[in-house]
C-alpha cells in the first residue's frame, strides 16, 4: 500500500511534516511512504500549469491511503493547503481511506480538524474512516523534536538570566541518529507510557568549558518533569 502525506505547512521542516511522516509511517504498515511538501510548491500551487504542482497532484490521485496535515490557522487550515487541494476535483481522490491531521498550539482548537478539514476531504472523494487526528505542539516538542526529524541540528539556548550572568549563548545538539530500540528509551516509554527515544547526538556549543560557565542540571524542574539547567 502507497501511503501519501500531504503537509501544508508553508515551513519546510516543520512540527506539521513530522507529525504528518510519522503518521503515515505507521498506518504504511512497512511499505512506501512519500511527502508532498507543500512549502517546496508554496505559491506556485496557485500556477495552473505547474509542471511541479500538477506532479504533486498526481502522487496524491495515485495514493492508496493519505495523510493529510496542516498546522491550525486561525482555528482551521492553512491557505496554502486549501490552494493546493482546490486543484483536485470533487469527488477525485475515489474513495482512497485518508487521515485528517492537525497541529496546534491549544487544545481550544482541537475540534478543527473534524469541523474543517475532514468535509474537505469528503468533499474530494476521500473516505475519513475515523475521526481526525489533533497534535499540540507541546507534545511533538517533547516526544518529536523539530518534526522528528531523526537527524539535524536541535538547539537549546540558556534563559535571559543565566546567560547574561555567565555568558552563556547556547549549544546546538546534533542528532545523528534515532532509535526506541534502547534500553533508555523502553524504560521510559514503559515507565510513562509515551513514546521516548534515545538519540546518539553531538554538542556544538558556543560555550567554552570553563568554571565559570559550566552547565549543569539543577533539582528544579519543568512544567514536563524534565530537570532545568544552570550554570556554575
Amino acid at each position: 500500500m502507497s501511503v501519501v502525506a500531504v503537509v501544508g505547512n508553508p515551513r519546510p521542516a516543520s512540527r506539521t511534516h513530522g507529525a504528518a511522516t510519522a503518521a503515515a509511517e505507521a498506518i504504511s504498515g512497512g511499505r512506501e511512504v512519500e511527502v508532498v511538501d507543500l512549502a517546496a510548491l508554496a505559491e506556485r500551487v496557485l500556477v495552473r500549469d505547474d509542471a511541479d504542482a500538477a506532479r504533486a497532484v498526481e502522487r496524491v490521485l495515485a495514493a492508496e491511503a493519505l495523510v493529510v496535515a496542516s498546522p491550525t490557522y486561525k482555528a482551521t487550515y492553512t491557505g496554502l493547503l486549501k490552494a493546493f487541494l482546490d486543484r483536485i476535483g470533487t469527488g477525485a481522490l475515489g474513495g482512497a481511506p485518508a487521515l485528517p491531521l492537525m497541529v496546534g498550539a491549544g487544545a481550544g482548537h482541537a475540534l478543527a480538524v473534524d469541523v474543517h478539514l475532514t468535509p474537505l476531504l469528503l468533499e474530494l472523494g476521500a473516505r475519513v474512516p475515523a475521526r481526525g487526528l489533533y497534535v499540540l505542539e507541546a507534545e511533538l516538542d517533547r516526544y518529536w523534536p523539530e518534526g522528528n526529524k531523526s537527524t539535524g541540528m536541535h538547539t537549546i539556548v540558556a534563559d535571559g538570566p543565566l546567560s547574561i550572568q555567565h555568558g552563556l549563548y547556547g549549544c546546538a545538539l546534533q542528532c545523528m541518529k534515532k532509535s526506541a530500540d534502547h534500553d533508555m528509551a523502553r524504560f521510559m516509554t514503559a515507565e510513562s507510557g509515551r513514546p521516548y527515544f534515545h538519540y546518539d547526538i553531538t554538542a556544538h556549543t558556543e560555550m567554552l568549558p570553563s568554571p565559570s560557565n559550566r552547565v549543569v542540571l539543577t533539582p528544579e524542574r519543568d512544567r514536563w518533569g524534565l530537570h532545568r539547567p544552570s550554570a556554575h
